[in-house]
């Protein structure tokens, strides 16, 4: 009897000890650091070696599209049949068709929709240079291809005020123009904005000085080409280059160049399978103080998890702006509204003014790299899951930053995969921490480098020890204790 008592108090004794384990390993919150006494997480092959200098080109070739080669008006007649064009004589805007003079008057807005209005079924309209002084949203029909000859071809939009400036109605395409406003006084939130709809395309395209970009809603099958923002600016820091919502879908945009403007690309509201590559982005800043982000490249949900999906960032070079974000759009992230399936791959951020925001499922950010930054590196948010960091590389790790990090109050962080990437600490950073992950679930690191003074060291870490082997050394430990146990009845 007592043989048996004795053996059942240390099976008893032999749970506990196995559920106070599983219980430690559960609950932990842990902050990482490449020193070897750290046994906590996995980290292997962390080895030390020598600073690098970073020099960086701003130059980018987007190899534009060939520009449209218009005819001479005087010429026109004999080779556009079924086109039309638009041209200055001297204070006057005229509008020919084949030998059809349409229109020879003052008004631009006229002479535009007089020419659309003669192309019921679609075609092309020919603008020659000169500027195009504009107080009404120009509606470009179905199927209608407007053309410019570049910069000097102007719309200028100064007097619209708080109305779209072009709408693209189905078919329709804008190409090698130059569309500027005012951005003194500073225009509404979400006025004058470009609004392509179902097969559009949009193609060397300058805008400068408007209150908005190119705005998407509801469009499918967009494509947008070799464009150019310059103070694109609103009251409440609002204005986007090129703002993609309200499930749009199928968006292609390659080759862009986004400088002093409020934001640059935000994706938003249920929009799927958009890529956007091939870009540079200087001075995308909050202008006015009002509080709101300064969205760089951007993607976040407003609706039901993974409401955005399958959104690709390739190949831009960032200088002085905001850090890219995905996240939910709910207040303090704590929404499920995670976009799902997002992509960033060569990027480049140079002088971040805050850190990269990562709050989705199946987000990407590989080779990459982030210089003099001042701020943590990347953030993770609320119910991040499937979150991969590979091949990216920073430097100046500032003392009281970190390269990954989450707030105690972010929960729900799984599976995260920070491998083959370089790290370089500051001077001024008195240890050598690197990660302070919290409650986190799941966490792999592999291949990773760190850089301080120079020094070069192995530092690995060595792997936390396996669950099961604990319990059976645990169990050995109790058979001298049972053997005694018994020995006494």
């Amino acid at each position: 009897m007592n043989k048996k008592i004795n053996l059942f108090l240390v099976i008893i004794v032999m749970a506990f000890l196995n559920g106070t384990i599983l219980f430690m390993r559960e609950g932990q919150s842990y902050s990482e650091s490449v020193k070897a006494t750290s046994p906590k997480i996995p980290i292997k092959h962390i080895v030390f070696v020598v600073q690098e200098n970073h020099s960086f080109d701003n130059s980018f070739d987007f190899s534009r599209n060939p520009q449209a080669q218009l005819i001479e008006p005087a010429n026109f007649v004999e080779n556009t049949l079924g086109s039309i064009a638009i041209y200055k004589v001297d204070t006057n805007y005229a509008v020919k068709e084949s030998s059809i003079v349409l229109y020879n008057n003052t008004n631009p807005y006229q002479a535009i929709q007089i020419a659309m209005n003669n192309l019921s079924n679609g075609g092309e309209i020919f603008a020659y240079n000169g500027t195009y002084s504009l107080n009404q949203t120009i509606v470009l029909g179905e199927n209608i291809h407007f053309h410019g000859q570049g910069n000097n071809t102007v719309l200028d939009f100064s007097q619209i005020g708080t109305k779209p400036a072009i709408v693209m109605r189905d078919g329709s395409s804008l190409a090698d123009i130059k569309i500027t406003g005012s951005i003194n006084p500073l225009p509404k939130e979400f006025t004058q904005a470009i609004v392509p709809l179902n097969n559009t395309r949009i193609d060397s395209i300058f805008i400068s000085k408007m209150g908005f970009g190119i705005n998407l809603q509801r469009a499918n099958n967009v494509t947008i080409l070799n464009i150019k923002c310059e103070d694109i600016r609103s009251k409440k820091d609002w204005a986007n280059c090129i703002d993609i919502e309200h499930n749009s879908r199928n968006v292609v945009i390659n080759g862009f160049t986004i400088k002093d403007s409020d934001r640059a690309i935000e994706i938003e509201s249920l929009s799927k399978n958009v890529t956007a590559e091939n870009g540079y982005l200087e001075n995308i800043t909050n202008y006015d103080n009002s509080g709101n982000e300064a969205f760089s490249l951007d993607v976040h949900s407003h609706d039901t998890e993974g409401a955005c999906d399958n959104i690709i960032f390739k190949n831009v070079y960032l200088r002085n702006s905001y850090a890219p974000s995905s996240k939910a759009a709910g207040q303090l992230y704590l929404l499920s509204d995670l976009p799902r399936n997002v992509l960033y791959q060569n990027i480049t951020l140079v002088n971040p003014t805050s850190a990269w925001q990562v709050n989705g499922i199946n987000v990407t950010i590989k080779d990459s790299k982030i210089i003099n930054s001042t701020n943590n590196i990347f953030e993770l948010r609320q119910n991040s899951r499937n979150i991969t960091i590979d091949n990216v590389e920073t430097d100046s790790l500032h003392n009281g930053k970190w390269f990954v990090t989450n707030n105690l109050n972010y929960t729900g962080i799984e599976n995260i995969k920070i491998v083959n990437s370089k790290i370089n600490i500051s001077p001024d950073k008195l240890d050598d921490q690197v990660f302070q992950l919290n409650g986190v679930d799941n966490l792999t690191h592999e291949y990773d480098t760190i850089v301080k003074n120079g020094v070069i060291s192995d530092a690995s870490v060595p792997e936390f020890p396996r669950l099961d082997w604990i319990i059976f050394v645990i169990a050995l430990s109790f058979v001298p204790m049972t053997r005694f146990l018994f020995r006494q009845t």
